[in-house]
């Protein structure tokens, strides 16, 4: 009996080890393989001196999950995402994986990044490349994560601005009349409100007051742009709106932006450039250029970046802010890339120009158009649209490449800088 028993024990725990060793074999495989299916690839970025900047693949055991990929739901309060890999101290960062995102802009602090989104990518046409689908207000952390839709913005290409303690966001929409309204929504999604409701005139290009008290837009008074297009101001919270120019009919002015010290407001009519006392005194022609739009001041108010003419020339200028001195810093492409960008606490910029093999590339450069470095360099892109942080260290910019499945994508970036950058 005593030699059964320890038989049967003996056959019993040989079972037990059997049935232990497949069921831990099976689970190793299945992980194993859902983790081979599951593994995205990134590509991380590599960068000498010289700033080249292009894209290098690896593997997942050298990355992190920093990146996520967002849609927005009905409420508009939050997003859905997954996160992607990005490697870890890159240099160059890609933010999003969403198909149609552009114009970055950061917050305040420098923690958040805004951005638009087409629902519908990006399509060639005629050997351009065009938004589709609805534009979306997008807000996200500066790393990439926790990517949020905040807003249906309704029109692309209307300015949108943080307010100045990066709480808020005011942006333009188009109403049913197909009137441009100014809304207002939190960093986070939520209390979206219209600051104005007018049957007159449509209110567009919102332009905070660097206190956060007052808002400068351009406003359209009836007949869209063949009436009157004048120049606005309200209380923050939408109460008092006051129209500051009072131009003679068939003017159409817009694109108003204030100074550092918010005593003072520029703003263009399509040709000429102006200032004014930002409570609409002391109108003052800006002299010298032939025409200019979208006129903005230099983080200590004594430069006036602009896109413009000046004689035979056009592109990307910058200028004192009395007009003198105009010098081009970017050519005719560089306009409809984003501008010329400021960096803080430097006679620097950023603007991105049109090479001669039919791609985008961004460089840094003097205001007085010397000592120019290439930031962005990758053959198979165009990169544009660049936005510096507040403490000059990063910039986020648009890129513009066929992804692997042979999609025409646009992403946000992030770029790293160094001190050779920004500053030789």
């Amino acid at each position: 009996m005593r030699e059964g028993r320890t038989l049967f024990l003996g056959l019993a725990a040989m079972v037990l080890v059997a049935i232990c060793l497949l069921t831990a074999c099976s689970g190793d495989s299945s992980n194993a393989s859902k983790e081979a299916a599951n593994t995205p690839q990134t590509a991380p970025v590599t960068a000498d001196h010289s700033g080249d900047t292009t894209e290098k693949r690896t593997t997942a055991a050298e990355t992190t999950m920093v990146g996520t990929d967002a849609s927005c739901n009905t409420s508009k309060e939050e997003s859905t995402a997954k996160e992607r890999p990005v490697a870890k101290e890159a240099r160059l960062i890609r933010l999003t994986h969403m198909g149609g995102a552009v114009q970055p802009v950061f917050s305040p602090d420098g923690k958040k990044i805004a951005f638009i989104n087409f629902t519908g990518g990006l399509k060639i046409r005629y050997g351009e490349a065009t938004e589709q689908g609805s534009p979306e207000l997008y807000v996200m952390n500066s790393d990439g994560t926790n990517v949020t839709c905040i807003a249906d913005v309704g029109a692309w290409g209307e300015p949108y601005s943080f307010s100045p303690d990066g709480s808020k966001i005011a942006y333009s929409v188009a109403d049913s009349r197909g009137n441009y309204e100014i809304y207002v929504v939190s960093a986070a999604g939520t209390n979206q409100h219209r600051l104005t409701n007018k049957m007159d005139f449509s209110a567009a290009g919102p332009s905070w007051s660097p206190d956060g008290t007052k808002i400068a837009f351009g406003a359209t008074i009836a007949g869209g742009r063949s009436g009157n297009g004048e120049i606005g101001i309200m209380n923050s919270d939408g109460t008092n709106p006051t129209n500051l120019t009072n131009t003679p009919p068939k003017t159409y002015e817009e694109n108003p932006s204030f100074s550092p010290d918010g005593s003072k407001i520029t703003y263009d009519d399509s040709v000429k450039m102006y200032v004014m006392n930002s409570d609409g005194t002391n109108r003052t022609l800006i002299p010298g250029p032939a025409w200019g739009q979208h006129p903005r001041f230099s983080p200590n108010g004594n430069q006036i970046a602009f896109e413009g003419g000046v004689g035979s020339s056009s592109g990307s200028y910058v200028m004192n802010s009395d007009g003198t001195n105009p010098v081009q810093v970017g050519d005719d492409w560089s306009s409809s890339l984003g501008g010329a960008v400021f960096f803080p606490k430097r006679a620097r910029i950023a603007i991105s120009r049109h090479t001669q093999g039919g791609t985008d590339r961004i460089y840094a450069v003097n205001t007085d158009g010397t000592h120019q470095s290439k930031l962005t360099n990758n053959d198979s892109a165009s990169d544009s649209f660049p936005a510096i942080s507040p403490d000059g260290k990063q910039m986020a910019f648009v890129r513009r490449s066929y992804d692997p499945s042979g999609k025409f994508v646009s992403e946000i970036y992030l770029l790293r800088l160094k001190a050779g950058d920004s500053f030789t």
